[in-house]
């Protein structure tokens, strides 16, 4: 057996000089790893070892193996049911390959990113499965897509170098994509998931999990330009300081399915929206079950928001806004909220939305709903902002101080309902929001003085 190994081991060398690497999609010859048959996304010696053991064989053999069966007389890569000198050869050719391959120029890389580092522009890189231990940079002024074979992205994982984010992109071009795979770091290291600069760039169908930083952005941090974020989940990534899943200061967009789930910061423990010309875009999406030590359970809105046919579920903040904390740290901050759900929240006020002085948010066909505090405001606490709720329920939120609905303090531009009494499109329906769990009809709409229904009367009251 031994003699067997070292006659095949002399062949691989010779052929891994005679030829050079064709332009394939699979990598024939990655048969398994130590684990099991597997392919693990590398052509190496346990390939070589499960080959050896298989050369020579046909399928009456007990020492049949299948997979090995990858040429037939001319090189083609066609199985002849015996495996020998033709299967070598294209084993030799591939040997010491990894599953990085760039669709465009058809070349093989070992890892992502020796791949990155030689694209043009507008090239589709493709990664079949497998773990890639390495922090990869996308290049400057290029169009690259990074892409999995699969699709699947549990099944493709970069995980990042301790101490550095596992990708960095810097001024990419529009259009510019990672799509498929799982972005995370071992357990105990540090690092972000993604840390974008400037640029451009799209995230589909990725998990951006496991992942922390030290200050801004546990899961990414979108410092200028343009993210698109589709179908993905960002997931357990924490920060000590602002936006444990996302801190974006650009432009981003959260769309198609999106959640952003079980992420820890002092502010924003699913994404803090930066006052210094952060834009996000919401659609279609969860944002739920996220931490805030301080404000923001949700959301930490600094600058503007819009929030449609979404979902704001079961966030917690340690001070105010479980579900979202909107502040302007200069000028306004501004929300639009819409066909959207805030709902089993909790904070010491402001259980699903907190609304500070200089903040405006426009609340339109929504449910905000079982919302829960220590203090004011169950639904909503408005602290001198601008508030506009229109044909929307506000229902089941609970307070231990006042407000199980909304709690008003301070001057501001208040319209909560219809305009008239014929304007019932825009009624609002309150029901049965409560104090310390007692449904009350004094707790939909209170302020320093109490019930204040009478100011509202164009809503429906349960009970009223």
């Amino acid at each position: 057996m031994k003699q067997k190994y070292l006659l095949l081991s002399m062949a691989l060398l010779f052929f891994l000089f005679l030829f050079s690497f064709p332009s394939l999609a699979l990598i024939p010859g990655d048969f398994g790893s130590a684990e099991g048959p597997t392919p693990d996304g590398c052509v190496d010696f346990e390939d070589l070892m499960i080959f050896a053991l298989a050369y020579g064989s046909i399928p009456a053999d007990d020492n049949w193996n299948s997979v090995c069966d990858i040429a037939s007389q001319g090189g083609i890569l066609q199985p002849d049911s015996v495996i020998d000198f033709e299967d070598l050869m294209i084993f030799a050719m591939h040997y010491g390959e990894s599953s990085v391959h760039n669709l465009t120029k058809g070349t093989y890389y070992n890892t992502i990113q020796a791949a990155l580092d030689e694209a043009d522009t507008d090239n589709i890189i493709e990664v079949d499965d497998g773990t890639y231990n390495e922090s990869i940079t996308f290049p400057t002024d290029k169009l690259v897509t990074l892409q999995s074979a699969s699709g699947i992205r549990d099944n493709v994982i970069i995980q990042g170098a301790n101490n550095l984010p596992t990708v960095t992109i810097h001024n990419s071009s529009t259009g510019t994509t990672l799509s498929g795979f799982t972005i995370t770091h071992t357990v105990g290291d540090t690092g972000r998931g993604i840390n974008k600069t400037s640029g451009n760039l799209i995230v589909d169908n990725c998990a951006i999990s496991g992942n922390n930083s030290a200050d801004y952005g546990g899961g990414i941090r979108n410092y200028d330009g343009t993210l698109t974020i589709t179908g993905s989940t960002i997931s357990g990534n924490t920060t000590d300081y602002s936006g444990g899943g996302i801190d974006n200061y650009g432009t981003l967009t959260i769309t198609s399915s999106t959640t952003i789930s079980g992420n820890t910061a002092d502010y924003g423990g699913g994404i803090y929206n930066s006052p210094y010309g952060g834009t996000l875009s919401i659609t279609s999406s969860d944002i739920s079950g996220n931490t805030a030590n301080d404000s923001g359970g949700g959301i930490y809105n600094d600058c503007t928001l819009d929030i449609t046919s979404s979902t704001i579920s079961g966030n917690t903040a340690n001070d105010s806004g479980g579900g979202i904390y909107i502040t302007p740290f200069s000028g306004t901050s501004t929300i639009t909220f819409t066909s959207s759900t805030i709902s089993g929240n909790t904070a010491a006020s402001g259980g699903g939305i907190f609304n500070r002085s200089g903040g405006s948010i426009d609340i339109t066909g929504s449910i905000i709903s079982g919302n829960n505090v220590t203090g004011s405001g169950g639904g909503i606490y408005n602290y001198y902002g601008t508030l506009t709720i229109t044909g929307s329920n506000i229902s089941g939120n609970n307070v231990s101080q006042q407000g199980g609905g909304i709690y008003l303090e301070g001057p501001g531009t208040i319209i909560i309902g219809g305009s008239s009494s014929i304007d019932t499109s825009n009624f609002n329906t309150f029901t049965d929001n409560k104090k310390d769990g007692i449904i009350s009809a004094e707790q939909h709409i209170r302020d320093s003085s109490g019930d204040c229904r009478s100011s509202y009367p164009n809503n429906y009251y349960v009970p009223n």
